[in-house]
């Protein structure tokens, strides 16, 4: 039996009417046709709001030829309310939605032969599915040989039929992972024998036994191609819920260097990058002897109008006594509109973080270590010019007085 692999991701595309036709020529006007297809599994539920993973199986028979030839078998995809072979429109196609496998055939003798996918069903889809009054779709695809004609050789067609649910009759799928260490954040600087500890949380439907494995990648071999090896074997019972809290054992901090961390899901197939956080053991103390901690700002977002009650706001760095907020100058006018958040240019290039740090902050404000938010006071906004842009951090402050933790800078518009 043959195998292959391809990982195919569906995503909400406008309805289009007809199949993607795909072919691949080949030598030998020989071929052998397609005479029977099977799919498992043949059913799945996916849940409305949630994207769902699954593997597929496709197994083709292809028939005999005479002489011996070799052929390449072609599959074509969409998403279509029902398994038909001319379905009254198409929801969606992959993006990958090409399929292929080379085999041989000679003499009398039938080939079979398996190619497996990843097929990712979005919640895009799901919901497009929804608004069209269905309660199921179907995965179509069609296998044939090229050359050939359809009215001839029609080829095989199979469906994996989707019954959309809720959340908790959806099939076991992990849908989303977030990694962050016992502080919160997704960066730490510490020094050599310092206990540091890992989570994942992690987003999930259906009931099901979820494997993986932590994985952690150490110096010298994160200054090149990172090499991973296995830090614990995680088997989880995942009862109906929507999410679950995955804890590492106690993270190595003895050699110096960077580290990466990471938990690789097993079973079920994930349909999202492995994600990875990162720690850098020294020896001394952050703000002194090592580079200060990054912080996270929660608030305001980036290319926020500066109002009167306009809050601050940030994570908390654990040792920090006291935090400093700065508000520098860039020197540029601003157009009184709402800002696109995701348009480029709202993270400050790092020639503007330079040129902003040349000069002392226009202004700012101290507060407590257990505080970690503030409303800017009327002394220190009487120093801001209205209509200019300001780039604004946070320091965090430690009993010696030194840096021990800094965020990014951030924009911020005076109306």
């Amino acid at each position: 039996m043959i195998r292959s692999m391809k990982k195919v991701i569906l995503y909400a595309a406008k309805p289009r009417y007809g199949f993607i036709a795909i072919l691949v020529l080949f030598g030998s006007v020989a071929h052998a046709a397609v005479i029977g297809l099977n799919v498992s599994p043949t059913t799945r539920n996916v849940a409305i709001g949630q994207t769902t993973a699954t593997t597929v199986t496709w197994t083709v028979v292809n028939s005999p030829t005479v002489p011996a030839a070799t052929s390449t078998v072609v599959a074509t995809a969409a998403f279509i309310p029902t398994c038909t072979t001319t379905p009254a429109y198409v929801l969606a196609t992959p993006t990958n939605s090409s399929l292929t496998n080379t085999i041989s055939t000679s003499g009398s003798s039938t080939v079979v032969h398996s190619i497996s996918e990843s097929v990712i069903v979005s919640a895009d889809i799901i919901q497009r599915a929804r608004n069209n009054g269905l309660s199921t779709i179907s995965y179509y695809r069609r296998f044939i040989v090229p050359p050939s004609i359809e009215a001839v050789d029609p080829g095989r067609f199979a469906c994996v039929t989707l019954n959309i649910t809720g959340s908790g009759g959806a099939s076991f799928a992990i849908t989303r992972e977030a990694l962050s260490f016992d502080d919160g954040t997704s960066i730490r600087i510490l020094p050599r024998g310092l206990k540091l500890q890992a989570q994942a949380e992690l987003n999930y439907s259906g009931t099901g036994l979820m494997q993986a494995m932590w994985e952690i990648a150490e110096p010298p071999s994160t200054s090149g191609e990172p090499l991973y090896r296995p830090l614990a074997q995680v088997n989880q019972s995942l009862l109906l819920g929507d999410s679950k809290v995955i804890k590492t054992p106690v993270l190595p901090t003895d050699s110096m260097g960077l580290y990466l961390v990471r938990l690789r899901i097993i079973d079920p197939l994930a349909d999202y990058d492995t994600p990875v956080i990162r720690y850098f053991v020294g020896d001394g103390r952050p703000g002194k002897d090592l580079p200060a901690s990054p912080m996270t700002l929660v608030g305001p977002a980036p290319m926020a109008l500066l109002l009167a009650d306009t809050g601050f706001t940030w994570q908390p760095i654990t040792t920090a006594r006291a935090y400093q907020l700065e508000i520098y100058q860039t020197g540029r006018a601003i157009d009184i509109v709402l800002p696109d958040i995701g348009a480029a240019g709202n993270t400050p290039s790092t020639s503007d973080v330079l040129q902003a740090l040349a000069r002392p902050p226009a202004t700012g404000m101290l507060v407590p270590g257990k505080q970690t938010s503030t409303v800017l006071s009327a002394s220190a906004r009487v120093h801001l010019k209205p209509g200019r842009e300001y780039l604004w951090r946070v320091l965090a402050i430690g009993a010696d007085g030194s840096v021990i933790g800094q965020s990014p800078m951030r924009v911020l518009r005076m109306p």
